[in-house]
C-alpha cells in the first residue's frame, strides 16, 4: 500500500510538472504575441528559449522629459534569464500593444541573483 502511494505521489508530481511547463510556455506566447511588430525587436523571441520562465509582470508609469507632466504607461516582464521592458500603445480604441524598448540578459548583470528571488521549480 505504501508503496503504490509513492508511485501515485510521483505520478502526481510529474503531471502537475508537465501542466506548470504547459502553462509557462503559454503566458510566454501570449507575452510575445502582445509584442507591437516594430523592426528593431523582431529578434526578440521569447518562445524559442529552451527553459525560460516567466515569473512577473508590471505596469509602472513614466513622466516624459519634454512635459513633466505627462505621463505613459510602461510595462515590465521578469523572465528567469531576461528582463524586458518597454511602453504600453494604444492601436484602436479597444486594443494595447506592448512595445518593447530594452532587454537585458540578467547573466550579465553582476550580482543579480542577490537582488530577485526566483522561485525554484523542485
Amino acid at each position: 500500500l505504501l508503496e503504490a502511494l509513492k508511485k501515485i505521489s510521483s505520478t502526481v508530481s510529474q503531471i502537475n510538472e508537465k501542466t506548470r511547463s504547459e502553462e509557462n510556455m503559454q503566458k510566454i506566447a501570449e507575452i510575445q504575441a502582445s509584442f507591437m511588430d516594430f523592426f528593431l525587436f523582431n529578434e526578440l523571441d521569447l518562445v524559442s528559449e529552451s527553459g525560460r520562465r516567466f515569473i512577473q509582470e508590471g505596469e509602472f508609469l513614466k513622466t516624459l522629459r519634454i512635459d513633466e507632466r505627462t505621463l505613459e504607461r510602461h510595462r515590465y516582464y521578469l523572465f528567469n534569464d531576461l528582463f524586458v521592458f518597454g511602453q504600453l500603445m494604444t492601436v484602436n480604441s479597444n486594443e494595447t500593444k506592448f512595445l518593447p524598448t530594452g532587454a537585458i540578459k540578467l547573466e550579465e548583470v553582476i550580482g543579480w541573483r542577490e537582488y530577485i528571488k526566483i522561485p525554484q521549480l523542485d
